[in-house]
């Protein structure tokens, strides 16, 4: 099954499938993995309830996992 996941932005709050907390989107960075400039992959910056920040791949934020049912879901989901 095919879902539409929009890209997180600035100012959105997404919430975590499993922990259930809500996450800030401060905004997309890039991540450069290699010296060349087209290996670099878009992550999402985000701020966790306690205030520390943290980044995702895009790809990895927005795709969808398994569950403890083993029941397919979205990772994160945004809720404002």
């Amino acid at each position: 099954m095919y879902t539409y996941v929009m890209t997180p932005q600035a100012g959105e709050i997404w919430q975590h499938y499993k922990t259930r907390g809500e996450y800030e989107i401060i905004g997309i960075g890039k991540l450069q993995t290699k010296v060349a400039e087209l290996d670099m992959k878009e992550c999402v910056i985000y701020k966790a309830p306690s205030g520390s920040l943290w980044s995702r791949p895009l790809a990895d934020f927005i795709e969808e996992v398994l569950n403890e049912g083993e029941e397919k879901v979205l990772r994160f989901t945004k809720i404002k």
